[in-house]
């Protein structure tokens, strides 16, 4: 069965490949073959009980972990021949999970994870405690908040050794915008004004965050931070107060933006800025939720849902590259609640959703029972 699976992806790749016989493809058609897919995720154990698993070009590895407890691969990193992966953070019995290729080499007690990067061999995990976000560097704890309800820390980039982390922390008024380095914060928004962070991206010298502004007035705004000047990209959404959820890049000079922008109670739309220039994504006729956006040289890649509009309609998967949108699932697979996105050194875009990999819009599906996925990295 493995060899079927593997043989299958194989197939998928060779297919894509075809679509074409010019010699200008020779090149594309090696990276291609060359290009190694993990996927994160969970198959169904014993007890029907799910267990972390991790596919490697379709064949899946079982990872250790507790017995008779739900644990799943939340995210998933590969540097050099080392491939890292951290748990979810439900179901876990209150501990963050590590493992090392294949092997768990550390267990975090009375702690939940959220994020994990891998620089120079070194391991930073993004993770709290109650309300408390702290990260650790190869197990050293630094503590980042209080421990307020109202504490949200959900993006990490490290760089060159330094560590940056972007949240808001309750400074007893209202929610206040914090960007981290190495532990020490620095206050990013009008103190005064309750401001949550959506994103975080890092370039060289430039580093830009996300913002999320209510006004006294009640008036939501999104907003950049740039190197210190904010600048607004929209204002006047309609608050249905929930987080949000936003991605935002840059590359280069310019600055790239997507968000899920609430429209009522019960619609939202998907919206692309880039250098504040704003394309709408999707109508705003029904709900829809924001998984990812990439951009790859000139390509801008958003991988969101969308409720299909009748009674009896599904958040399907969609993929939109450069404004032109693909609808990747159909109402009989079932609401697409997760997805992941990875775009491969030669521009192919790959995803994972609903027990399934996607290769420039091609699925197929891995093995496994029960096979759930929530991550996945490209290598080539």
């Amino acid at each position: 069965m493995k060899t079927l699976l593997k043989n299958l992806i194989t197939c998928l790749l060779f297919a894509i490949m075809s679509t074409s016989c010019s010699n200008d493809n020779e090149e594309t058609a090696t990276t291609l073959a060359t290009t190694d897919v993990y996927i994160g995720g969970s198959t169904r154990g014993g007890n029907n009980v799910q267990v972390p698993t991790i596919w490697k070009n379709g064949v899946p590895t079982i990872l250790p972990s507790l017995p008779d407890v739900q644990t799943i691969v939340e995210k998933i990193v590969v540097s050099g021949n080392d491939v890292y992966a951290i748990n979810s953070s439900f179901n876990e019995d209150g501990k963050i999970l590590v493992w090392k290729n294949g092997v768990l080499i550390q267990t975090i007690p009375n702690n939940f994870p959220i994020d994990l990067k891998v620089d120079n061999n070194d391991i930073y995990i993004l993770g709290k405690s109650n309300n408390v976000f702290k990260y650790w560097k190869n197990g050293d704890e630094t503590i980042l908040t209080n421990n307020s309800s109202f504490n949200q820390v959900l993006n990490m980039e490290v760089l060159n050794g330094d560590v940056y982390i972007a949240g808001s922390e309750q400074n007893g008024t209202s929610s206040v915008a914090k960007l981290w380095k190495n532990g020490a914060a620095t206050v990013i928004s009008n103190p005064t004004l309750p401001t949550l962070v959506n994103g975080l991206d890092i370039n060289g010298n430039d580093v830009v965050v996300l913002l999320r502004e209510t006004s006294l007035s009640n008036t939501i705004s999104l907003k950049t931070w740039k190197n210190g000047t904010i600048n607004t990209i929209e204002t006047g959404i309609f608050n249905d107060f929930s987080f949000g959820t936003g991605v935002v890049q840059i590359s280069s000079n310019d600055i790239y933006v997507s968000a899920k922008v609430p429209l009522s109670n019960s619609s939202s739309k998907i919206v692309f800025w880039k250098n504040n220039i704003k394309s709408d994504i999707t109508s705003g006729t029904s709900t829809s939720s924001l998984f990812d956006m990439k951009v790859k040289g000139s390509d801008a890649h958003i991988l969101f849902s969308e409720k299909n509009p009748d009674a009896t309609g599904k958040m399907v998967l969609k993929l939109s590259k450069n404004g032109q949108t693909t609808i990747l699932t159909t109402d009989a697979q079932g609401d697409v609640l997760n997805a992941a996105m990875s775009i491969s050194n030669n521009g192919n875009v790959h995803i994972s959703a609903l027990g399934k990999y996607f290769i420039n819009n091609t699925s197929v599906g891995l093995e496994g029972l029960f096979s759930r996925t929530f991550s996945i990295f490209t290598v080539n």
